[in-house]
């Protein structure tokens, strides 16, 4: 049974070794400084993704290790026979340089230190996000709520209810269908009124609206 979970372990180990031997020799050159926003946008996140797929090669293999290594526990626990041998047999593969713990523990220490070099080229495509977003915003100036009236004299009324139609369509164009506050428009339609019509409202006061709560 040892025999059997060491030749499980072999493979995945060997993997792991393999990765560690080849972070070990990865290098990531500053980028160009002439380069682009977009250029530098793409080299970031090819770059994290080499990073996480590396991370998730070296977490697979420490997860396989570590359960054929569980799995061999569970086994030693209940045997009662050549108990000694067989923990001596496994013992050559747990210690020495390349031994299972020791591999095991560099890998953990890979994946603290790429994930912490993944966390840096992320903080840095950020910012370079947040320039090109500052930079394809689009502004989008606030409305101006000066409104200038047409330099034309405005209709009047003088009560007669036969040329209130008339009045009402040039007054709602011309004053009334601007963007200018109320009361603005009230004084307007005051001083387009006469006779009997300016008579009618000669007694409301001219005030905007408050709202007491």
């Amino acid at each position: 049974m040892t025999s059997s979970i060491i030749a499980s372990i072999q493979p995945a180990k060997n993997r792991l070794v393999f990765l560690l031997n080849e972070i070990n020799s990865l290098e990531f050159e500053s980028p160009d400084p002439n380069s682009s926003y977009e250029q530098r946008e793409n080299l970031y996140t090819a770059r994290i993704q080499v990073l996480a797929e590396k991370i998730d090669r070296i977490q697979l293999c420490i997860k396989s290790l570590k359960e054929a290594y569980e799995m061999w526990l569970s086994y030693i626990q209940t045997i009662t026979t050549k108990k000694r041998e067989e923990e001596k047999v496994f013992e050559s593969i747990l210690e020495g340089e390349q031994g299972l713990f020791r591999v095991i523990h560099e890998g953990q220490e890979a994946i603290i230190t790429l994930t912490r070099r993944k966390n840096e080229i992320e903080q840095k495509l950020e910012g370079i996000l947040k320039v090109v977003r500052k930079e394809q915003e689009i502004i989008i100036p606030s409305p101006n709520h000066t409104v200038h009236l047409p330099q034309l004299s405005l209709p009047t009324f003088n009560g007669d209810p036969r040329q209130w139609r008339q009045f009402w369509s040039s007054f709602d164009a011309a004053v009334h269908s601007q963007t200018i506050p109320d009361i603005q428009k009230l004084n307007y339609l005051y001083s387009c009124l006469k006779g009997e019509a300016l008579q009618a409202v000669s007694g409301y006061e001219i005030a905007p609206k408050i709202t007491v709560s």
